[in-house]
């Protein structure tokens, strides 16, 4: 193996040789350098991008909790909403039933009213009907006196016929016995007015 040989150049290579260190150095330098510029980048980045992530996140998480909150409002609203339709319904349907009582009230105090009336206007009827009853046996009875009383005075009036019939017969007989005595008397009366009127001129004759 051949020794190289020394020539003018030697401490040429040295000071390349150097050269080469520094130069070596200073790419390590430079390469740690734009490591650690772009570590320090790549941190800021990532912290720019952490804190945007979490400035995201916090916007998500605000998104989501404002989403919750009216979610929450609108299921309350529409509890609300749904709490107040059922209220207006019982209230309407407690009207509605308060309407239905008062109509069945109503109309059982028609039903009484009128049960009332047709029971006074049954009585007063039953009243009038017996009134009428009364006044048609009081006339009945008015009238059968009035018959009683025509039938007594007829019986009378028979009676008092009969009896003047039967009287008459035994009045001209009596009148008929009377008549020939008052005949006679009549006779001996004017027998004895003559007899008086014939002593008269006698005695007259005898003076």
């Amino acid at each position: 193996m051949a020794v190289p040989q020394r020539s003018s150049q030697g401490p040429r290579y040295r000071d390349d040789g150097r050269n080469s260190g520094k130069k070596f150095g200073g790419c390590l330098s430079i390469i740690i350098v734009l490591f650690l510029i772009g570590s320090l980048v790549f941190a800021v980045f990532a912290f720019v991008d952490q804190s945007h992530k979490s400035d995201q996140r916090l916007k998500d998480q605000k998104i989501e909790e404002q989403k919750e909150k009216q979610e929450v409002l609108k299921k309350k609203k529409e509890q609300e909403k749904r709490e107040a339709e059922e209220r207006q319904a019982a209230e309407e349907q407690a009207r509605i039933e308060q309407q239905q009582r008062e109509a069945a009230a109503r109309e059982a105090q028609q039903q009484a009213t009128q049960q009332q009336r047709q029971n006074q206007a049954s009585k007063q009827k039953k009243e009038s009907e017996e009134k009428a009853a009364e006044q048609a046996e009081k006339k009945a009875q008015e009238e059968k006196a009035d018959n009683a009383s025509k039938e007594r005075q007829d019986a009378q009036q028979s009676q008092s016929s009969n009896h003047e019939q039967q009287v008459a017969p035994q009045q001209n007989q009596q009148t008929q016995q009377s008549q020939p005595s008052q005949s006679a008397q009549q006779a001996a009366s004017q027998s004895s007015t003559q007899t008086q009127s014939r002593q008269v001129p006698d005695n007259n004759t005898s003076q």
